[in-house]
């Protein structure tokens, strides 16, 4: 089973959907999301009775709180900034 996130596939499931002919719950904390921003996620599974891809599911992350800090860094090497 794998988990795609606009298309790109994020994670591997490790959880067995066995032999069943049957809808399953599953779940999957997926990491690095920007704030405030629409991601599409489909579940794809496969077992000895076929190949299975959820609906599509949307969902949009929230907003970064105005009060969030912004934080820079630089390299002493190079003298790149990042600002995230």
């Amino acid at each position: 089973m794998a988990f795609y996130v606009d298309g790109i596939n994020v994670a591997k499931s490790g959880i067995p959907v066995g032999d069943a002919d049957r809808d399953i719950d599953v779940a999957k904390a997926v990491l690095g999301l920007k704030p405030d921003t629409v991601y599409t996620i489909v579940v794809k599974a496969k077992n000895a009775f076929g190949q299975v891809e959820s609906a599509p599911l949307q969902f949009t992350t929230v907003p970064r709180p105005a009060h969030a800090p912004e934080i820079t860094t630089s390299s002493a090497e190079n003298g790149v900034r990042k600002v995230v």
